[in-house]
């Protein structure tokens, strides 16, 4: 018996290294089964893989990938796995959606980016313009880009903003800038021998040309972190309150809606301090969320809405043999009988019982174009029962929006992807849905935010004093209210 086992250990963990370890080239064949699987996983498991596109679309897409690959072999008959990865993050960004991604990435270090180079700044993304965050020269801190070397920042961009999944691009910008040094990695879009001009607007609206250095990537970490050169993160500290005015407004800071036993005992606490302080106001944080679990957003949302309600209010499914490990042992018997089909479940309103810190002061939520899945869903479901007022920038997920995910590694290069197999709907679905993200009430422009551009959270600042102003209260619900 314990020679089997042995036996059966010694095989286990020779069978190991294939699915772990990272490949660095494979052959050409090995890369059009990749191509034949991955495809055909979207196909099989996404509910509405078409909904922008056509089956000619599609095929014609397949087509090129498998060229792209043929094309790209050397003299051995392989490809390097990067090269395929590239080629698939844009395919897949190409169907719209942020549920469905390739999700390879490598660590970056000095000998893995050699000959890539990177620019010398970060972004920020405001209402459809791009402007810098922070930078080696002062003087191009807070500018506006307006092109790089005669091309229009987007259509520069456009290599790295083709490869991010997202339904809108404020979603796609969003995933960029959420990891800016992989994308100049894995693009190089910086890469050239010519110098780089930039064409930008100053605070005052003059427009000008300057210089962009670029960097290797052992002076681009330095940049890095260098005091004052890391962008701004909302909600980088995690689940957590701080007060303002002497406890009158509470700041509840959630990056992410994770379902679990100690996450709602930190909602829990949250809440009885904000009863305990005597919180009039309530600022719920949700920008930079990527999202999580309906259940969570029903577990919070009822801490200060008292009536019905319902995170979505129906589910669409694709019953396929690849979910069967992402569907509870009780679905499994029906994925196997509906496999093929499209299911919907339509999802009642139901009363959740009131929690002893309930809140029954005001709820401003802040959302931005880092705001996905069940982030704005509960945007959602703030906008859909008027259970408080919206600040900030529209979401980068849709209300309508698909979900999921099912996980799937690529046979040959391990290449790691996800797919959708759910479309959600919000509480009560409205015309544009599935076509832009959450609107705010209060839209915040750089007007809004002038007065605050010395604070390191101008959104908040701006927030503060909203409140400070009655906003949202009878006292005005929009920006235009002046704010000084």
């Amino acid at each position: 018996m314990k020679k089997r086992l042995l036996f059966l250990f010694v095989a286990l963990w020779l069978a190991a290294p294939a699915a772990t370890v990272r490949k660095e080239r494979i052959s050409r064949a090995a890369a059009l089964e990749d191509v034949d699987q991955f495809f055909s996983t979207l196909k099989r498991v996404h509910p509405n893989l078409l909904r922008n596109r056509s089956e000619e679309d599609y095929r014609k897409l397949k087509g090129q990938t498998a060229a792209s690959v043929r094309s790209k072999a050397d003299s051995h008959d392989e490809i390097a796995v990067e090269e395929l990865a590239s080629v698939l993050y844009y395919d897949v960004a190409y169907f719209r959606d942020a549920h469905t991604s390739v999700d390879w990435e490598p660590s970056l270090d000095e000998s893995n980016t050699r000959g890539k180079r990177f620019p010398a700044w970060w972004l920020f993304f405001e209402n459809g313009r791009f402007g810098v965050a922070a930078t080696r020269e002062p003087a191009m801190a807070g500018v506006e880009v307006i092109s790089i070397n005669g091309k229009p920042v987007l259509e520069f961009l456009r290599p790295i903003l083709d490869r991010c999944s997202g339904e809108t691009l404020p979603g796609r910008v969003a995933r960029f800038l959420w990891n800016e040094p992989f994308w100049y990695y894995l693009t190089n879009v910086f890469g050239g021998a010519t110098p780089y001009i930039v064409k930008v607007r100053d605070a005052q609206g003059q427009i000008h040309e300057s210089p962009l250095e670029t960097l290797d990537y052992t002076d681009y970490e330095a940049f890095r972190k260098q005091g004052g050169a890391e962008r701004f993160s909302p909600n980088h500290r995690g689940t957590e309150v701080e007060f303002f005015d002497s406890g009158a407004t509470a700041h509840f800071m959630y990056s992410s809606f994770t379902s679990s036993a100690a996450e709602k005992e930190k909602v829990d606490r949250i809440f009885r301090e904000v009863k305990a302080k005597g919180a009039r106001n309530l600022i719920l944080d949700l920008r930079g969320n990527p999202g999580g679990v309906s259940e969570m957003g029903e577990y919070i949302f009822r801490y200060f809405y008292s009536g019905k309600f319902r995170a979505l209010s129906k589910v669409r499914a694709k019953a396929s043999w690849d979910v069967l490990k992402d569907v509870p042992l009780w679905a499994r018997p029906v994925v196997f009988v509906l496999r093929g089909r499209v299911v919907s479940n339509t999802i009642a309103e139901r009363a959740h019982a009131e929690p002893a810190a309930f809140f029954s002061g005001h709820v401003y939520l802040l959302v931005d174009n880092g705001s996905y899945s069940m982030a704005a869903e509960f945007a959602a479901m703030v906008r859909d029962y008027k259970a408080g007022t919206i600040v900030g920038y529209e979401t980068g997920g849709l209300p309508i929006t698909f979900g999921g995910p099912h996980r799937f590694t690529l046979r040959h290069s391990r290449i790691p992807c996800s797919v959708a197999w759910t479309q959600d709907f919000p509480p009560n679905p409205r015309p544009g849905d599935d076509e832009h993200g959450v609107i705010p009430d209060v839209r915040l422009g750089d007007q809004d935010l002038a007065s605050f551009t010395t604070e390191q959270d101008p959104v908040l600042a701006f927030t503060l004093r909203y409140i400070e102003h009655g906003g949202g209260r009878g006292g005005g619900n929009d920006a235009q209210m002046k704010v000084k």
